[in-house]
């Protein structure tokens, strides 16, 4: 088992680190200065992040990252079972989609208007990696929408709302504020 974290060094450049769970010591992934979050691809070999306006992924064991896509704007990422990667970019952009054997963005969510949604966050797919839990933002005190995806369709179903993210647990939990 690893854990995988962030830091920010004494001249404030962030960086990844991960911590194998039968070690004392955590090491720091090569490649990954400047990112803004990581995220695990399925088989967590591989982390995905965005920095310097790329999505980039590369492996936990080392190596020189891949550029998967520009990215602008983009921070959080959701990587799916089906080799798909969703970003949510700005606070007022709708989610996207990319391969991640790397691409261009396509779109894989529609802003709903009608509940006063001006943008999407936190994507995070589920494990059949066809269908994704999302955050449809609002301007109603902080308080975001909870919505259900499927790659293919720019529809999306409301589920509920939350002060924050969204995120699926295994058993079948979603788990928000």
């Amino acid at each position: 088992s690893m854990m995988l974290f962030q830091t920010f060094d004494t001249l404030g450049v962030s960086r990844a680190w991960l911590l194998r769970l039968d070690e004392t010591m955590p090491r720091p992934i090569a490649g990954t200065e400047g990112l803004q979050r990581a995220y695990w691809s399925p088989d967590s070999r591989e982390i995905v992040f965005c920095a310097n306006g790329k999505m980039q992924r590369v492996a936990v064991s080392g190596g020189t990252p891949i550029i998967v896509c520009p990215a602008p704007g983009g921070a959080d990422l959701s990587w799916g079972a089906r080799g798909q990667i969703l970003l949510d970019g700005k606070f007022t952009d709708s989610l996207r989609v990319v391969p991640a054997a790397g691409g261009e963005l396509h779109p894989a969510t529609r802003i709903d208007r009608a509940h006063a949604e001006i943008g999407t966050a936190w994507p995070h797919f589920l494990p059949d990696g066809r269908h994704f839990v999302f955050i449809g933002n609002t301007n109603t005190g902080g308080k975001g929408n909870i919505r259900l995806g499927k790659l293919g369709s720019l529809d999306s179903k409301l589920l509920g709302q939350s002060d924050g993210r969204v995120e699926y647990a295994p058993g079948g939990w979603l788990l928000f504020v």
